[in-house]
């Protein structure tokens, strides 16, 4: 509503223009003075209706327009305080039938407008001055004005003085009239020459050149006045009436779209331009053309016109050194900016390497890389004095995590190893540390002094914690954890040592059932010798004296004939005697001799199955079991492939035996491993099928051919309901996938009929026999057929 009415009072504004226009050309009488101050009544209501305006648009933020609010409303008092005066000009003229211009009364107050508008230049000017160089804005107010004030005497004043005293109402006001023009006239060029006029707004356009029309037609007036030429409502009052429409509309366009373009334009303000120069210059040719050429007044205004130059041309340089210096601080601090955020990113960028060197990404524990450096540091200052006391080594795993992995998968284990890693800390000794060695194993270390004694309660406190199903990220998780306990340096003088001894410890506590806790101390030193003793025999083993391969036949259910047979490790040491496979595999699996070992045996086995197909011509297969680390090794199948090609025997009479949970385990990286197998003409059977936690669903990933189903079921087929329904359903499975089963272990007659009735297509046991050396079972065996 505030903007419309605006808008209305700009048209009304226009009409009355129109319409004095008329009345003066037309020399109507009264109708200029009536028309005069209802303008001029009008103008100031825009004016000061766009300031409320626009204030209110804004909400009274820190715009241009609100800025130079002050310089608008001196604006409009001015033009509500010549409207004053012009009513009083009509009634003294129209009611009271006087002639004003007899009046001195007049003479004053018509120039209280003045004053105010050279008040509202001034004003402006020093709203703006605080974004130009002080020092060219000084120089150019006081050159301007000597200038300007210079003009003025000589054109106006050296004449009139002499002859007329200062204080004539006359003179008073016509001095006034030229100062107040003169002022504001300077104040514009200054304004002018230091803004780029290529961007000058058109709001800003209307204001200046009303501001120049207005002291244009006012040194005209007061030369009309002093020379008593001046007759009201002619052309001299239609050009003010012009100038009052102007302020009008520019203010008023002003408060609608000045402060984008002038905020561009204060951001380009110019200190120096050749146009005062000129200005300047054009002085002294205006006083040559109208009062001849004065040597005296040329010569001084030409030095002021030269001072003024050499000290611009001083100031620029020193105005541009100072931007050249102000330009390179502003650089150096951003560099040093930039160089401190770079700085603060790479040490944040190093610490974060740094966490992510010391912790495992499962659980935020320390790993074990960063546990070992630690502790070796720790044995380290032990063994040189700078510290004393002894260290205790808690070395725990889960039990049956494989089991949780096989079930739920590898997302549910890692949430339970997060779950264990939170119960551990809780529990952790003073100056402890806590790290994941890897899979489900975890280690703890700290220091003692002498005192053992709280080393049993918390061994139990660390059992104790699991008592409580653990229940994380949507599972419910029933655990155990056994532990081996080792102290620096009665169990072990090196860090190696020291972890050696603690898992020997652990396994030994895991012997007694799971959640338990052992001591290394407390391990009969028998078994520990034992251990230690085979380790060394491994290491110092003759394979082809002391590795023999025994042969246990597999027989086809239906019909009793041979189908083929396993090959299973004895080794004779010459001073221990027999050692029983199920004592010394685990050993060579921790110790890494079970490659070489695995080696030797399918070396072994296939040059005895190509032996038997050269001498017999008898096609049947012969079983190798492969070791879960022998699958680990990257190059197993490129052994494999140089093996068959080195004994010749056939690809299709050599099964590879591979434990269930070795095939679960290791599911995505062998399923290329088992296609490679698989063209390669070997066949694979899945051993001890249907113990722990089976996944079925990597059976129709796999290229597998044989199931054979674990001692443990084939046990109790005979007499336990749930045996024989899980065998049950292993038959049944395997025959819808089209692969054979073996049952392992048979050894009674009625275990036999079981698998007959479940449609069982092989079995192998003690029934028929048990393994034999290979002269043994060719006779029994092989001759015959």
């Amino acid at each position: 509503m505030q903007q419309t009415a605006v808008r209305s009072s700009v048209y009304v504004l226009i009409t009355l223009f129109i319409l004095y226009c008329f009345s003066v050309l037309l020399q109507i009488n009264y109708f200029p003075d009536l028309l005069s101050p209802a303008i001029l009544l009008t103008a100031s209501y825009v004016v000061f209706q766009a300031c409320r305006w626009h204030q209110k648009q804004n909400n009274g933020a820190d715009s241009w327009f609100n800025k130079h609010k002050a310089t608008w409303c001196l604006l409009g008092a001015s033009l509500i305080w010549w409207s004053v005066v012009d009513i009083l000009w009509a009634g003294v003229s129209i009611v009271m039938k006087q002639n004003p211009e007899q009046l001195d009364f007049f003479l004053y107050v018509y120039t209280v407008p003045n004053l105010l508008m050279a008040t509202a230049a001034i004003l402006f000017l020093l709203k703006q001055r605080q974004r130009w160089n002080q020092l060219f804005f000084a120089l150019d107010s006081v050159v301007t004005a000597i200038v300007v004030a210079g003009f003025l005497w000589i054109m106006f004043f050296d004449s009139l003085i002499p002859n007329t005293q200062i204080w004539d109402p006359l003179i008073f006001s016509t001095f006034i009239y030229i100062i107040s023009d003169a002022i504001v006239l300077t104040s514009i060029f200054i304004w002018f020459v230091s803004i780029k006029l290529k961007k000058m707004p058109q709001a800003g356009v209307i204001i200046v050149a009303a501001a120049v029309v207005y002291t244009v037609t006012d040194l005209f007036y007061a030369y009309l006045l002093v020379e008593d030429m001046y007759i009201p409502n002619t052309f001299v009052d239609l050009i003010y009436m012009l100038y009052v429409l102007m302020v009008a509309i520019g203010i008023y366009s002003a408060s609608h779209d000045f402060d984008k373009q002038m905020t561009e334009n204060d951001a380009n303000v110019r200190i120096q331009s050749s146009r005062k120069i000129l200005f300047l210059l054009f002085v002294p040719v205006l006083i040559a053309l109208f009062r001849g050429l004065e040597i005296e007044i040329m010569l001084l205004l030409n030095s002021m016109i030269f001072i003024h130059q050499f000290i611009s041309i001083f100031l620029i340089n020193r105005y541009r050194l100072e931007l050249t210096q102000e330009a390179d601080k502003k650089y150096t601090i951003e560099l040093e900016k930039e160089i401190e955020t770079r700085t603060s990113e790479l040490i944040a960028s190093n610490l974060e390497l740094e966490r992510m060197a010391r912790e495992d990404s499962v659980t935020n524990l320390d790993n074990s890389r960063y546990f070992i450096n630690q502790l070796d540091n720790t044995i380290s200052k032990l063994k040189q004095g700078l510290s004393n006391g002894q260290i205790v080594l808690f070395y725990m795993d889960i039990d049956n995590f494989r089991g949780i992995n096989d079930i739920y998968g590898h997302e549910a284990g890692d949430l339970l190893l997060q779950a264990v890693a939170r119960r551990l800390r809780q529990k952790l000794p003073t100056n402890g540390h806590l790290a994941r060695l890897g899979g489900d194993e975890f280690v703890m270390a700290f220091p003692i002094v002498d005192d053992y004694s709280g080393l049993e309660s918390l061994a139990k406190e660390l059992s104790d914690i699991f008592k409580n199903p653990v229940y994380h990220g949507g599972y419910v998780f029933n655990i155990s954890i056994s532990t081996g306990i080792t102290i620096y340096p009665q169990d072990g003088t090196d860090r190696a040592e020291l972890l050696k001894n603690a898992d020997l410890a652990l396994y030994h506590a895991k012997d007694g059932g799971h959640g338990n806790w052992c001591f290394f101390h407390d391990i009969p030193k028998s078994l520990i010798q034992r251990k230690n003793e085979l380790t060394l025999r491994l290491r110092e083993m003759d394979y082809d004296n002391e590795l023999e391969l025994y042969y246990q036949p597999q027989i086809e259910i239906i019909d009793g004939k041979l189908a083929g047979a396993e090959a299973l490790l004895r080794w004779h040491q010459p001073e221990l005697g027999d050692i029983s496979p199920a004592e010394f595999i685990p050993i060579a699996e921790s110790t890494g001799d079970i490659v070489k070992i695995g080696n030797w045996v399918m070396k072994q086995a296939m040059l005895q199955c190509r032996k038997w197909q050269d001498n017999y011509n008898i096609d049947f297969r012969i079983g190798i079991n492969i070791s879960p680390i022998q699958l680990d090794q990257i190059n197993f199948y490129k052994k494999l492939r140089q093996t068959l090609q080195l004994t010749g025997a056939s690809p299709q009479n050599i099964d590879l035996e591979i434990t269930e949970n070795s095939a679960i385990n290791r599911e995505i990286r062998l399923v290329q491993m088992f296609e490679q197998i698989f063209e390669s003409g070997c066949t694979i059977s899945i051993d001890d099928f249907g113990t722990g936690y089976s996944c079925l669903s990597y059976l129709k990933q796999f290229k597998v051919h044989r199931l054979k189903i674990a001692r443990q079921l084939i046990d109790g087929i005979a007499r336990n309901e749930s045996d024989l329904e899980i065998v049950s359903a292993i038959t049944a499975m395997a025959k819808s996938l089209k692969l054979k089963t073996i049952a392992e272990g048979v050894e009674k007659t009625a275990q036999l009929q079981k698998l007959q009735e479940l449609g069982c297509d092989e079995i192998q046991g003690f029934y028929y026999s048990r393994p034999i050396p290979a002269t043994e079972f060719e006779k029994m065996y092989l001759s015959k057929s």
